[in-house]
């Protein structure tokens, strides 16, 4: 409760952290992307794993490419930040977290993305879970669809465009 982001070594470390989220789900993501086209076919010798994956049947959930908890770790990990990163911080006139807030939102729409593409409806909140009850209480809320979920991030992502500019 009482850790902010104030420091551009307070946010580094949050940002290697989120990093170490993403590098979890990256070779998932690929594989859950090449499974499900029309490029790659599986030999007999393939995991039961990727056989449910491949057949587009109900994927079981001790299945572990079937771990939306992961991309929920980044999306909440992306929220603290967004919570407690000092976006109105400037050094020498220059706003100094503007660029990790503007690749923290992008990472946190990347996630929302995956999950809606993998599992259609998700639930979507922006706010930081410090506590099981409030992740309860979001499991609760309606889910979105992709279409609406797109919608809401490119609301998100909006603001920070000039900012993703090289």
């Amino acid at each position: 409760e009482e850790y902010t982001i104030d420091t551009p070594s307070d946010s580094t470390y949050s940002m290697v952290g989120i990093f170490h989220l993403l590098q979890k789900v990256a070779d998932r993501t690929v594989v859950l992307g090449d499974v499900r086209s029309d490029l790659t076919s599986l030999t007999a010798h393939a995991g039961k794993d990727l056989m449910e994956l491949a057949s587009f049947g109900d994927i079981s959930k001790d299945n572990i490419y079937n771990q939306p908890q992961d991309y929920y770790a980044i999306i909440n990990n992306c929220n603290y930040f967004i919570e407690n990163a000092d976006s109105t911080y400037k050094k020498q006139g220059v706003k100094v977290f503007e660029k990790e807030l503007a690749a923290i939102h992008t990472f946190r729409a990347w996630a929302y993305l995956q999950l809606v593409t993998n599992y259609g409806e998700v639930p979507y909140y922006t706010e930081f879970l410090g506590t099981q009850l409030a992740g309860e209480e979001v499991m609760k809320q309606p889910k979105k669809g992709i279409k609406e979920v797109c919608n809401l991030l490119i609301d998100d992502l909006l603001p920070w465009q000039q900012s993703l500019q090289p």
